[in-house]
């Protein structure tokens, strides 16, 4: 299994590449990476509401999406993420994975 560097679903069967699309947050690899940056992708991803983008792909039981982001981060990172607001979530989610590629 392989995990996307857009929303950190971990379970794609495919490397993310050759036009592999991430059920999780629906970017296309060599498609829509090339357009814009992994950063981009996110906060569009983040901006939906880390909704699971797939219709044919049903998501893992107990799925989340934000949880799912935050397994990406930094311990000291995810404590940050516990205590703040909505917006303040999708501002900190933003900038820290800047740096998650």
């Amino acid at each position: 299994m392989y995990t996307c560097p857009i929303c950190g679903f971990d379970r794609l069967e495919d490397r993310p590449a050759n036009y592999t699309i991430c059920p999780s947050c629906g970017t296309e690899f060599e498609y829509d990476d090339v357009r814009k940056t992994r950063e981009e992708l996110r906060q569009a991803w983040v901006d939906n509401g880390c909704a699971w983008w797939s219709k044919l792909t049903p998501a893992p039981l107990g799925w989340n999406g934000r949880r799912q982001l935050q397994n990406m981060l930094h311990p000291e990172a995810k404590f940050v993420l516990r205590h703040a607001s909505e917006q303040e979530m999708r501002i900190l989610l933003a900038t820290m994975l800047a740096g998650a590629n």
